[in-house]
């Protein structure tokens, strides 16, 4: 058997993990998404559609707003705006003020300056700024009872330390697609078979 790290959830108990905000909730989160593109619509003499908002996000992030480069109809290749709906049912006021106007932010920034933009310059600052909201790029939640994967780590050594590579390097080194050598010793990393 390999040395590695097993993936699993950070929470042992299922008791302990906080339960998902429920429908109502996800249509008061959607609603108030909608009024801030509405309020962008207002603030750029512009009209924005209203795009798809799901609650499938999971792990340590909030929200996601996501540019769709392929898409099946109009209003899907404007994008979608994705929330985490463990961390809402945690922190529900506070992901009003914070998490859904940033999304919406991202979202107007990319619609009004295009694709050649950082994600959180000065464009975006500015549409939050209108919003009057905290510009701040991360919000610190305490994370305790919201399910989070860890990921899974595999054992490499060199001539001088054990180093921890991630699946999708390891799967590169197995695959002999890549190498990676030690900062240190300079030194190849070679997967540690432990018995």
């Amino acid at each position: 058997m390999p040395n590695l790290y097993i993936a699993d959830l950070s929470l042992k108990k299922t008791k302990d993990i906080i339960a998902p905000i429920d429908w109502k909730m996800q249509q008061d989160v959607i609603k108030h998404t909608y009024h801030y593109i509405q309020i962008g619509s207002q603030l750029f003499n512009k009209k924005f559609d209203l795009i798809p908002v799901l609650f499938n996000l999971s792990g340590r992030s909030a929200g996601m707003y996501r540019w769709k480069s392929l898409a099946i109809n109009k209003k899907d290749k404007l994008g979608i705006i994705r929330y985490n709906p463990w961390i809402f049912a945690k922190h529900y006021e506070e992901n009003f003020m914070t998490t859904i106007p940033h999304e919406v932010a991202h979202y107007l920034a990319r619609c009004i300056y295009g694709k050649k933009l950082r994600p959180h310059g000065q464009e975006w600052k500015s549409i939050m700024q209108h919003f009057g909201a905290n510009n701040a790029v991360t919000v610190d939640f305490d994370m305790r009872g919201i399910p989070t994967r860890r990921s899974r780590k595999f054992k490499y050594h060199c001539n001088c330390m054990t180093h921890q590579l991630g699946i999708r390097r390891h799967n590169k080194c197995s695959n002999n697609q890549a190498s990676y050598f030690c900062a240190k010793c300079q030194g190849k990393l070679n997967f540690s078979m432990e018995y």
